[in-house]
């Protein structure tokens, strides 16, 4: 937002960049350039200066890190059926990027597979990058087979637990990773550093092909399937059939982990191995007859940094179910991603409390509970104390769907967290008892305890107001074949939209389109609030009359540097779902969420004193979280501030049935 970077002179700078090419390109201009040399000599400082200015505002001292993806299928095996999926590197969950604070990342994304594919990397703001984004006809054409893209970006003040996610179709259900970033070197954590870390990502399991079912929920349009299962680091867990005693082929994993206070004054240029010991991902073997896992020393020779730098590497060769192994009396920092299709999820871990100390890569003011819930695209930072008698516990991942009459798959996905010196073969303590599925209270507690770490610095003017509804559609029938193409509410084709509203996808991306002036492509009258307003939590219901969307690539286009409120308005026009918005390129501020319809009457949009939105544990809306976004509770609205100053202009676009919202 606006105090990561100023650029308030890049409009100027873009014209001197765009003013510059257009000269040295077009060869009639040569004559003028001659003519006019000091006018051009001009216009070249003048453009020097503002770059300079923008150059010298640019981070320092950060590194460039460099990382080979290749889209390659792999044959897996769980849940009895054997498949080839959709991979990175031919690892499932796919690898880890690392990073610190203010590091260049360039990463070569080469396409192995028959499908289309491209990279998102969530929560990244991409200034001055927005063309290395990744959401597939946005901000590039998709990567076709055979292709290559090299995305590259800066990580400007920003550190923390993100991710990154195929954006092409539905293969981000098995394409995703971390992305792990670092506090510059001597910057501490704001709380005390863990013993050790994991990263744990909840994800989706589905047996068929997911490119293929794509096309078949929207030839159908009807809902897409329920996953076959829940996965916890790809590991569905024992409540799943052949999965606590079957044995998957799979790679070769290597993960990082970082002990103490080594992780901000780690040298990630100059790595060198400090410590370095065997642990199997499995639950038989966790130690080898009580003793702990054997330990092998490397020298760290001529860097002084890697004194305590220990990798963990694991083998997923004896049960489809993930460990980790502990120590009595430490604290462990859990790094937790939402990975997932479609559903939101609750975590908990038997008999342990978790502690929420970041959220979407801001820090927050510590918050214990037992649970917590994540959402497409969530990630949470929590530390977990090993505080319990020595055994093995359960951390579970359920489903979490308040909307009424959906088909869930609501078998709990089970993980071990296993005390050293426990026996192998110990039952597992079973989880903390999970919030009901439809528990809105388990979610809304925890929602109004979360709380930023510092005072933001929220807009009180604003320059742009917007008004988004968001929900399904039921569009009429036109088909000549309706019982294999219209199986959606009363024999109708479901559809989803902003501002009713769905998404046409253009034939060039939508950035190239606009940076280039190529017309009709997309179109800007995308509209600012619903065209009718009505009761959006209980009507129309009568599908397929009154409940159809329009179609089009249709954009709102911000001003640069504008200030802009948003109400994000969840509707129950054909059917009640949860669903997630993250915001591409931007944080933001929560001033206010309620449930039902939003009446302007009810608000006040004093920032300081809001008695009726704000709960009653929070002081201000500046300790509202500074976060990207999820909207967890069904017919539920809430307001929200943006600066637009991280890059270029920005759009918001509608979607179809079967896209991301973003």
């Amino acid at each position: 937002m606006g105090q990561f970077l100023h650029l308030k002179r890049l409009p100027s700078m873009l014209l001197c960049s765009h003013l510059i090419t257009y000269f040295f390109r077009n060869s009639k201009m040569a004559s003028l350039i001659n003519s006019f040399k000091h006018v051009f000599i001009s216009l070249l400082f003048l453009c020097a200066h503002d770059m300079l200015q923008v150059m010298a505002q640019w981070p320092k001292g950060g590194s460039t890190r460099f990382y080979d993806f290749k889209v390659q299928m792999l044959k897996v095996t769980k849940l009895c059926h054997t498949r080839n999926i959709v991979t990175i590197n031919q690892m499932y969950p796919g690898p880890v990027v690392y990073a610190q604070e203010d590091d260049r990342l360039i990463i070569k994304l080469t396409n192995e597979t028959p499908y289309n594919a491209s990279i998102h990397w969530h929560g990244v703001r991409q200034i001055l990058s927005c063309w290395s984004d990744g959401p597939s006809y946005i901000t590039q054409c998709p990567v076709q087979s055979g292709q290559t893209f090299t995305y590259e970006f800066t990580l400007i003040k920003q550190k923390g637990t993100l991710f990154w996610h195929a954006h092409f179709s539905w293969l981000r259900a098995t394409v995703y990773g971390a992305l792990i970033i670092y506090p510059k070197k001597g910057v501490p954590y704001p709380f005390k550093y863990p013993y050790e870390e994991h990263t744990i990502i909840l994800g989706e399991y589905w047996n068929k092909d997911l490119v293929q079912l794509e096309r078949n929920v929207l030839a159908s349009g009807g809902p897409a399937p329920v996953a076959e299962a829940y996965t916890i680091n790809g590991h569905p867990g024992p409540n799943y059939n052949c999965s606590e005693n079957e044995k998957p082929k799979t790679k070769l994993q290597i993960q990082l982990q970082f002990e103490t206070e080594l992780v901000s004054r780690l040298s990630f240029n100059q790595f060198r191995f400090g410590l370095i010991r065997f642990k199997p991902n499995n639950e038989p073997h966790p130690v080898d007859n009580g003793k702990p896992f054997k330990t092998f020393k490397f020298s760290a020779r001529d860097s002084p940094f890697q004194k305590i730098l220990k990798m963990l590497i694991y083998l997923s060769s004896f049960s489809d179910v993930y460990q980790i192994n502990v120590v009595p009396g430490k604290t462990y920092m859990l790094r937790l991603i939402g990975a997932l299709l479609h559903m939101e999820c609750f975590f908990s871990i038997a008999n342990h409390k978790l502690t929420i100390v970041e959220a979407d890569g801001e820090y927050t003011k510590p918050l214990t509970t037992d649970h917590v819930m994540l959402g497409p695209g969530q990630t949470l930072n929590v530390l977990v104390t090993t505080d319990q008698k020595i055994g093995r516990y359960s951390m579970a991942m359920g489903p979490y769907m308040s909307g009424q009459n959906v088909t869930i798959q609501n078998i709990t996905a089970i993980a071990y967290f296993q005390y050293l010196g426990a026996s192998p073969h110990s039952v597992a303590l079973p989880a903390s008892l999970l919030p009901r599925f439809d528990d809105n209270l388990a979610v809304k507690t925890v929602m109004d305890g979360l709380k930023s770490l510092e005072v933001g610095n929220v807009p009180k003017e604003i320059d742009t107001n917007l008004f988004f509804t968001i929900g399904f559609n039921v569009n009429k029938c036109n088909s000549k074949t309706p019982k294999q193409n219209c199986q959606g509410s009363n024999g109708g084709v479901m559809a989803a939209s902003m501002n009713n509203n769905s998404f046409i996808k253009p034939k060039i991306s939508l950035l190239q389109a606009y940076y280039d002036h190529i017309n009709g492509y997309f179109t800007e009258d995308f509209p600012g609030s619903p065209l009718k307003f009505y009761d959006f939590v209980n009507g129309p219901n009568s599908a397929p009359n009154d409940t159809g969307s329009t179609n089009g690539t249709r954009t709102k286009v911000i001003e640069y540097g504008s200030s802009v409120q948003l109400i994000l308005q969840d509707t129950g026009t054909v059917t009640t779902e949860n669903h997630p918005i993250h915001f591409h390129g931007y944080s933001f501020y929560v001033v206010g969420y309620g449930s039902g319809n939003y009446m302007l009457v009810q608000f006040c949009l004093c920032v300081k004193e809001n008695n009726i939105i704000i709960p009653v544990t929070a002081d201000s809306a500046e300790e509202n979280p500074v976060r990207e976004f999820d909207m967890p509770v069904i017919l539920i609205w809430f307001l929200l501030r943006v600066l637009t100053d991280d890059g270029a202009k920005k759009t918001e676009k509608g979607i179809g049935y079967g896209e991301e919202v973003s």
